[in-house]
């Protein structure tokens, strides 16, 4: 029979449960809020899937830019030089190339019109809900894990 202090203890989360849990849903029904505009905003199909690719791609390069914000002990050293690299090329080249873009675009003349700025606020929401929720996982609930795995490994 196993005793008490035999039995292997499983990460409690308790401290952040309730972060993690208001986090996800507020990330939840902030994405439900984008697709439902989808269906609200427009009937043509065509740019309802342009939207749709638009909030994909934002959603993925927040998930890429919480996972570089939030590393986990080993990934500390491997990240730096991946942040480096990154910031680099968005200083340098992408920050250029957009610059030309929006230079010679109907935004330089000041008559940019609705359907851009709608399309620059659903990659802009999609990146930041997707950062937002990838920097909370990380680090308060899996970071929370890596710290108790840590902890396990170091008395044992």
């Amino acid at each position: 029979m196993i005793g008490m202090a035999d039995k292997p203890k499983l990460p409690r989360f308790t401290r952040n449960k309730w972060n993690m849990i208001t986090s996800a849903a507020i990330a939840g029904v902030l994405y439900l809020v984008l697709i439902a505009f989808l269906f609200l905003y427009t009937t043509n199909s065509t740019l309802r899937a342009e939207l749709m690719l638009a909030g994909v791609v934002g959603g993925v390069l927040g998930w890429v830019a919480g996972i570089l914000a939030s590393p986990f002990g080993g990934e500390k050293d491997e990240f730096s030089s991946i942040n480096k690299l990154v910031y680099g090329f968005v200083s340098g080249w992408l920050v250029n190339k957009i610059d030309a873009l929006f230079a010679s675009s109907e935004a330089a003349k000041g008559t940019i019109n609705e359907l851009s700025w709608i399309f620059i606020g659903y990659i802009t929401a999609s990146f930041l809900i997707a950062v937002a929720i990838t920097y909370i996982a990380r680090s308060y609930w899996l970071g929370e894990g890596q710290k108790a795995a840590a902890t396990t490994t170091v008395t044992a």
